[in-house]
């Protein structure tokens, strides 16, 4: 059966997944990380959303390697407009 929880629950997946796509190319500074305080600061760009983790792929600036982080810890600076 499709009542009103289920209907709102593939709202709010459909929602989620165009945020979640709508930050691939964003460039982004890395927050609040406590594992790896280094890379507090750092700009880098998001290369995909990881579903089964819950994280976005970045690759930051610099000699550092790519990183999956939370969205938590990225604050969106650009993004870029996706071609429909």
């Amino acid at each position: 059966a499709c009542g009103p929880d289920h209907a709102a629950d593939m709202v709010r997946g459909i929602f989620e997944e165009k945020f979640q796509n709508s930050l691939i190319g964003a460039q982004v500074e890395i927050i609040g990380l406590a594992q790896k305080p280094e890379l507090n600061g750092t700009r880098g760009v998001v290369k995909r959303f990881i579903k089964k983790s819950g994280r976005y792929e970045v690759d930051p600036t610099g000699d550092h390697k790519t990183i999956a982080l939370k969205l938590k810890n990225l604050r969106v600076m650009r993004i870029l407009k996706q071609q429909t």
